[in-house]
């Protein structure tokens, strides 16, 4: 079997894990360990990939893990109960990311107030008054 196919084998293996297992089943036996098998199965195809290219994977594999799932409590939450397995984002400060300020001001004024003075839009209504033709 090549390192390809066991890392994609590790991956839907622990992917099936989680979604099949239900928070319901690890209350009831009172432990949130993986079922003996599946360890067995998982350390069988960890023992098939490089060590080192494992380390550099696994972050990767768990990554995509927590996005997949994910999407699965999305499509399909009432049926699988995914809804608190997976992972929320975090929360540090990335250096790359793009800032965003403006939920962070309290009172945006988005177009600035015309200056018009009280008199001159007066003037404007006592002269068009005078205008007005008087019918008698």
């Amino acid at each position: 079997m090549t390192q390809n196919r066991a890392l994609q084998l590790l991956y839907d293996l622990r992917y099936l894990t989680i979604v099949l297992t239900t928070k319901g089943e690890e209350m009831k036996s009172g432990r949130s360990k993986q079922d003996p098998r599946v360890e067995k199965v998982a350390d069988y195809l960890e023992a098939l990939i490089d060590p080192f290219d494992l380390d550099v994977f696994t972050p990767h594999l768990h990554g995509h893990l927590s996005r997949l799932l994910q999407r699965t409590s999305v499509l399909f939450g009432l049926v699988t109960g995914t809804e608190n397995q997976f992972t929320p984002r975090s929360s540090t400060f990335n250096s790359q990311e793009a800032h965003n300020i403006l939920p962070l001001a309290s009172s945006q004024i988005r177009f600035g107030l015309l200056p018009l003075s009280m008199t001159s839009t007066r003037k404007a209504k006592s002269a068009g008054r005078s205008i007005e033709p008087r019918a008698q």
